[in-house]
């Protein structure tokens, strides 16, 4: 299989989540099947759903790999397992998500996988870690320029806060 670009988003807001995010990181870099690893700076960000909670550390990365959508998604949430997470509904704290938002130009929709993330367009917390990465990112509906896609969001969403933490 040849290697293919992906991002991954990471996140939490229960305990020391850039820590966290940190050692998944570590796990994920370790993959003898990832090359070419970049990662975004950390941003808090206001949660998005439930607001009565704690903030969130957030960031994006970036790497090549020959590893199936399917055993990635498999390793990704070995590593969330491994780090304390317990499923909860979607918009409850966690400890730690790694959502897999982009796998080359794939495009699939399981019960188990959807890609590309179907709510990355609405996320400033993807799209703004994401933007340090990439200028745009290529869809089946064509090539989407990230600031674009910020500006639209802070115009709809002015609740959605993103703040450098490094």
């Amino acid at each position: 299989m040849n290697f293919v670009p992906v991002y991954l988003g990471l996140g939490g807001n229960i305990g020391d989540t850039q820590l966290t995010i940190i050692k998944a990181i570590q796990k994920i870099n370790k993959f003898p099947n990832i090359r070419n690893f970049q990662i975004s700076r950390f941003y808090q960000t206001s949660p998005v759903g439930d607001e009565n909670q704690a903030s969130f550390i957030n960031c994006v990365c970036r790497f090549d790999t020959n590893l199936d959508p399917f055993v990635l998604l498999t390793k990704m949430q070995d590593i969330e397992r491994g780090l304390g997470k317990v499923p909860k509904p979607r918009t409850a704290p966690r400890i730690i998500d790694i959502d897999i938002l982009f796998y080359g130009d794939s495009e699939m929709q399981t019960p188990d996988l959807e890609i590309p993330h179907p709510r990355w367009k609405e996320r400033l917390f993807v799209l703004i870690p994401l933007q340090d990465l990439t200028i745009s990112i290529k869809t089946s509906a064509g090539e989407c320029v990230l600031h674009n896609l910020i500006q639209n969001v802070t115009l709809k969403d002015s609740t959605q806060k993103v703040e450098l933490i490094s």
